[in-house]
């Protein structure tokens, strides 16, 4: 495992990463910041694909144009980062003693026909998952992409599983060898869209996904929300509870929770997130202080890492602010970002729920 304080920063409480877009002159980047400091003016690190020197000619020139960035995750057992920037996975070196004091671009490859792309996970065998959160349920769903031995690939995809729009959360299940994976049964502005999470197995030999879900549970409420009427209440991210076989689920309106090994239930509304309250005046104000929660996590003490926008109504998508709350203390606070920030998620491994080794180039 990589050195927890990269470069030698000294220990300054929990790490998280944050993936900000670009907005206006300042360039899309992803960070690591310090739980106990604002986003965007000390980082421990920051990387920008505009600004990596490395990245030269003109194979590279859609990648340093990207403006958003809407995955961000811990792999590789600290060593790396996963994310998803524009149309591109991508994973990044972690500094450290052995790499330098600058996050480095170790891989991308090209997405296709993925341009909506909400997440992405590491499965064993070198190979990333991609949630394409396509409309038709005859061409979306899930897609397999190889880390291979070049640096950018742009072979696309070596197997999609169609048949599930709208997804948007993937979660490496360890012990039981499946993916978790939320969407819904149709586009969610189709009347009567129901929010849904399954488990696809995986075969790490063949290094392929099942074709059909082994388990697969309704979530959310499957009304049309009090926020955008026109849109049903769908799922967004999937997140492990340390030490447990719970998760973690956000949908437009709530946030939800489930034993997955309990498959005669289904996700129930979170009782940890019981006395929350939301930094957004006007999501408390209209009574769904869980609301739009786009990313969510866990770490080990039990304090919850979310994003979520400020704003309420249709098209208020995107978060401008990385929250933090604590269920055992009922405390929280928030910090504004400055830009929209998708995904911000707790840099440390979650106990009973790793993901697996990935090797990259070397560059």
């Amino acid at each position: 495992m990589s050195d927890p304080n990269p470069a030698g920063s000294p220990a300054q409480g929990p790490l998280f990463l944050a993936g900000l877009y670009q907005n206006g002159s300042l360039p899309l980047r992803i960070s690591l910041c310090h739980r106990d400091r604002s986003v965007s003016p000390d980082p421990v690190w920051t990387w920008s694909p505009a600004a990596d020197a490395s990245l030269t000619g003109p194979q590279w020139q859609d990648l340093k144009a990207s403006t958003s960035v809407v995955e961000v995750k811990w792999a590789d057992e600290g060593r790396k980062v996963l994310a998803l920037v524009g149309d591109y996975a991508v994973l990044l070196s972690v500094p450290g003693p052995q790499t330098g004091d600058r996050p480095r671009l170790e891989f991308a490859s090209r997405l296709r026909n993925a341009s909506g792309a909400h997440s992405a996970e590491v499965l064993p065998g070198n190979m990333l998952a991609v949630a394409d959160n396509g409309h038709d349920p005859e061409d979306s769903g899930i897609q397999l992409y190889p880390v291979t031995g070049n640096r950018l690939e742009t072979g696309g995809y070596v197997q999609q599983v169609p048949g599930f729009p709208s997804t948007h959360g993937l979660l490496w299940d360890r012990t039981l060898g499946c993916l978790w994976v939320t969407g819904d049964n149709k586009w969610p502005t189709s009347e009567g869209s129901q929010g849904l999470v399954r488990a696809y197995a995986y075969d790490s030999t063949a290094r392929r996904i099942a074709p059909e879900p082994v388990v697969e549970k309704p979530v959310g409420t499957g009304w049309r929300t009090k926020e955008a009427p026109d849109e049903w209440d769908g799922p967004h991210d999937i997140a492990g509870i340390p030490g447990t076989r719970s998760v973690l689920i956000t949908t437009e309106q709530d946030v939800y929770t489930w034993n997955v090994d309990d498959r005669t239930t289904a996700p129930v509304w979170a009782q940890q997130l019981t006395k929350f309250r939301t930094f957004s005046g006007a999501r408390h104000e209209h009574g769904y202080p869980r609301s739009r929660f786009k990313a969510i996590g866990v770490r080990e003490s039990g304090e919850i890492i979310y994003t979520q926008p400020t704003d309420w109504g249709p098209g208020k998508d995107y978060p401008d602010m990385v929250g933090f709350y604590d269920p055992g203390t009922e405390t929280g606070d928030a910090v504004p970002s400055g830009q929209t920030v998708y995904k911000a998620r707790w840099f440390a491994p979650t106990p009973g729920w790793e993901s697996p080794p990935v090797h990259a180039p070397q560059v």
